[in-house]
């Protein structure tokens, strides 16, 4: 390697780390420009590093120089979400053995009476993202939450510090598994940094302590023992992907087709029977206020569609308010239309894994461009499958999607639509033409595997 070529390499690794510290430290939520300067530095120097890793890969800056980001943020306060509050909320409460299923923590302070515990709740609740509402985390969270309280008290700072350890923890273990399945497929392990080193989930998932981590966490596992015909690590691994968030069950086709796919089946029946039960069974008794809060969704937020707004306003333009009303629960059954469409295409497609990958990505791309809500970290599952199948298109709509952040700021909220739509538009046109085989990045084809499982 010529010493020019590896010093010019440090040196980009070096903007990259200094631009997404900037933006670590930072960034505000209300500061749209603070944070689209640092991320565009961040995306660029992301993009060259990862065009030339095959060069360079016997540095192990690949892993290392993220590594010590993500470290960093442990100690770091998450700035572009308040979510974490409602994480300490909910642990808080387990651990003083109160079901965080059974009230809103309105409810709590008017229902929860000694004062050690409501003094330090009513300090916090203003600090909460819709404290109306009933927590919609499941338990698995909820397990990860109440482990923190329990070493944090009411400290929120140090709480915040002992999850970004435990969800450090979990990255480091996503990273082996991801490692282990690109030997399976005979890729290069440097792959990994699509998914490890990319900015939207080192800031999302480390940084503000969404709960994809530990779903794609359980999903990388998952596949590894499907891949390895392991079916008890697969059912238990794959259960816990869905008890760490429900959007896991859009995973599920991945497992069920090829030539085993009624034993698949049967399994995955199984899997997703117990799964529910568990998740179900702290909620028992109080299932409404969790049903209630989850419809939420489907009938109130909206953020960053691209379906959604649209027709909500062509509605309300015509009075249509019944059909205005009903709007999400119709885009859900699109989606599932939309998803037994794409089942029945690749159905008869055989075990190998590209295609498994496919018709996954496919599907979790129809469920985000028919959703209401499209939170930035909402893309971190595709990034992941992104280092399997379309890995431009997946990395190029990560870095796009940021642009949402102009939302919060009033200064750019007359233009946010515009903004929408255009990572819409582009996010498409990327697609078009890797699918078309017009795009390529340092080799990487997520459509040549023909490996079967």
């Amino acid at each position: 390697m010529p010493v020019q070529s590896k010093v010019w390499y440090i040196l980009i690794f070096v903007a990259y780390a200094i631009a997404f510290l900037w933006l670590a430290f930072a960034g505000k939520q209300n500061n749209f420009t603070g944070l689209i300067v640092p991320w565009i530095i961040t995306c660029i120097c992301f993009i060259i590093l990862q065009s030339r890793i095959q060069e360079h890969f016997s540095l192990p800056l690949w892993w290392v120089v993220p590594l010590s980001l993500k470290f960093i943020l442990i100690f770091i306060v998450p700035e572009l979400s308040n979510d974490y509050y409602r994480f300490w909320w909910d642990g808080y409460l387990t651990t003083h053995g109160i079901n965080p299923y059974q009230f809103t923590p309105e409810d709590v302070l008017q229902n929860v009476h000694p004062p050690v515990i409501t003094g330090h709740l009513s300090n916090n609740i203003g600090l909460l993202n819709s404290p109306e509402y009933f927590t919609v985390y499941p338990v698995f969270m909820q397990g990860i939450f109440s482990l923190s309280a329990f070493f944090s008290g009411s400290d929120t700072y140090l709480f915040s510090v002992i999850l970004k350890f435990l969800y450090l923890t979990g990255d480091l273990i996503t990273l082996y598994f991801c490692m282990q399945i690109l030997h399976i497929c005979k890729k290069p392990a440097s792959w990994s940094f699509l998914y490890f080193g990319n900015p939207l989930c080192m800031i999302e998932l480390q940084g503000n302590l969404h709960t994809e981590q530990f779903m794609i966490l359980f999903l990388a596992a998952a596949i590894y023992f499907y891949l390895r015909s392991s079916h008890i690590h697969f059912s238990w691994t794959l259960s816990f992907a869905i008890l760490s968030k429900i959007n896991a069950l859009l995973f599920i086709p991945m497992f069920s087709s090829g030539k085993s796919f009624l034993r698949s089946t049967g399994l995955l029946a199984i899997v997703i029977f117990l799964s529910l039960a568990l998740l179900f069974y702290p909620i028992s008794g109080h299932a409404d206020g969790f049903v209630e809060s989850l419809s939420l969704y489907f009938k109130e937020f909206e953020f960053n569609s691209l379906i959604y707004a649209f027709v909500r306003d062509l509605l309300y333009a015509n009075k249509m308010y019944e059909l205005q009303a009903q709007l999400g629960f119709g885009l859900l059954a699109l989606f599932i239309l939309v998803s037994l469409i794409i089942m029945y295409k690749h159905y008869k497609s055989g075990g190998e894994i590209s295609k498994r990958f496919q018709t996954s990505w496919w599907i979790l791309f129809a469920y985000l461009c028919l959703s209401s809500t499209v939170h930035p970290w909402y893309l971190c599952p595709i990034v992941f499958l992104g280092i399997f199948y379309l890995p431009i298109s997946s990395t190029i709509w990560s870095f796009m999607v940021f642009l949402s952040y102009s939302h919060y700021d009033p200064a750019f909220q007359q233009s946010s639509r515009v903004l929408t739509i255009s990572t819409y538009l582009i996010a498409f046109l990327v697609i078009y033409f890797e699918c078309r085989g017009k795009l390529y990045l340092n080799g990487f084809s997520g459509q040549e595997e023909n490996i079967s499982a």
